[in-house]
């Protein structure tokens, strides 16, 4: 088979922690959230707890190097992020490296300062970043702290317009993350080549897991830069990425110190929706055959008597299968007065066909969507809210968006309706659990 799409790649030179809360574990986790390809070179390996740092092991930097080179001569990327550089040599070494790749747009992120404020660079290291990397950086993203050590001087709301203009003096975009004022928090943004410059005033959040919450912030603008968004727009979609991940992550207990963000906040919430469903499904088979017969009984005659059934012209409904309450009585009775269609699978795809199909014939494709006026869904599970969990989810979703005009009705047994379900924002919902 031939090969024709391509992943948008951010290659990483980064190093690894035990907790994967920083360092590269997030930024993998964040650049795989944000729909990008993650692949990375190994600098340095870090012993800490959620307490702090207790010590670094520089990888050898021919290691690193090689690793570089490897990747991107072959394999190529079209973001590179640069995370922990602990000393000075190491950071000559892979500037050395990037060089050679300057056609590459290059996010620099200048990790000096841990969520404790433990140093994690050599002194002259400092100086090393303005002097070999920052010259190559399309952006690069100091935390507050990292950035007063590039300034050597406090910054605040009244010198960010200057302070910024002073960390894009090597030609780079910059955002500066986390200044502090009262229960505000401000990141500022400043583009000298666009002259484009933005706030971003966040709420702060009561948590201590912001653990990896910078690595994360600064791959996820790696991530958009490389599916092809301009730097202001990619720090606008990070934004927004790391505010869920803080928020979501602050529901997590772990250790005792400073926790891990939530970079995977998105599929969290699927798989909580998936567990869940699993729990009801074990909980299904131990109810016993004449009790969920008698349900399907109540359920069918229920739906025949709906107000809202009664008054449509044209319903949906289903074929039921295992799991599913069977409503095939229901819908042969409606069928001889209404025109009742159900929905079928191909391949990645779902469409409607008259029901019932005469024997012999290929059933008749039902295409106008906006005529149903009552639709009649199997669910996983469902809450008394309208949050609801399918495997198929992303193919109802496209159904319930065409059926603009359906009352929008869940048919499911007692035991897979539970109490609340997590969910999304601005999830289709269901109109009423029967």
């Amino acid at each position: 088979m031939k090969a024709n799409k391509e992943f948008r790649r951010v290659f990483l030179i980064a190093g690894s922690e035990p907790l994967g809360s920083a360092g590269m574990q997030a930024d993998i986790k964040a650049i795989s959230a944000c729909g990008a390809f993650a692949a990375a070179a190994l600098t340095t390996i870090v012993n800490e707890d959620t307490h702090g740092v207790k010590g670094i092991f520089a990888i050898p930097e021919d290691m690193v190097s090689g690793q570089s080179h490897s990747y991107l001569s072959d394999v190529k990327a079209h973001c590179i992020k640069t995370g922990m550089l602990f000393s000075r040599s190491l950071i000559e070494c892979v500037a050395n490296v990037l060089t050679h790749y300057r056609e590459v747009p290059m996010v620099i992120d200048p990790v000096m300062v841990d969520t404790n404020g433990y140093r994690l660079i050599e002194e002259d290291a400092v100086e090393a970043y303005k002097q070999f990397l920052f010259p190559l950086a399309a952006i690069i993203t100091p935390n507050s702290r990292e950035a007063e050590l590039l300034l050597q001087h406090p910054i605040t709301i009244d010198s960010a317009n200057e302070d910024l203009k002073t960390l894009c003096q090597w030609g780079n975009a910059v955002i500066v993350k986390s200044v502090h004022q009262g229960n505000k928090l401000y990141d500022f943004f400043y583009d000298p080549k666009t002259k484009i410059q933005r706030v971003y005033t966040k709420e702060r959040i009561d948590t201590h897991n912001v653990n990896g919450s910078g690595d994360s912030f600064a791959s996820a603008i790696a991530a958009y830069i490389a599916r092809g968004y301009h730097i202001e727009d990619a720090v606008e979609r990070a934004e927004h990425f790391i505010q869920n991940a803080i928020s979501e992550g602050a529901q997590y207990a772990f250790g005792c110190g400073f926790g891990p963000v939530c970079q995977l906040y998105e599929s969290v919430v699927d798989n909580e929706r998936e567990d869940i469903a699993y729990q009801c499904s074990l909980l299904e088979k131990n109810f016993k055959k004449e009790q969920l017969i008698e349900e399907q009984k109540t359920l069918c005659s229920r739906l025949l008597k709906h107000p809202k059934i009664i008054k449509s012209d044209v319903i949906l409904g289903y074929i039921a299968e295992e799991g599913q309450i069977d409503i095939t009585e229901a819908m042969n009775l409606l069928a001889k007065e209404k025109r009742v269609v159900v929905p079928m699978m191909d391949k990645n795809d779902i469409y409607l066909v008259e029901y019932p199909d005469e024997p012999g014939k290929e059933p008749k494709v039902f295409k106008d969507y906006h005529m149903i006026e009552a639709a009649l869904i199997p669910f996983d599970v469902v809450d008394y809210e309208g949050h609801w969990h399918r495997e198929d989810r992303t193919l109802y979703e496209k159904l319930f968006f065409a059926m603009v005009n359906a009352h929008k009705i869940a048919v499911v047994s007692s035991c897979r309706k539970v109490g609340r379900l997590p969910f999304k924002v601005k999830e289709t919902l269901i109109d009423e659990v029967l």
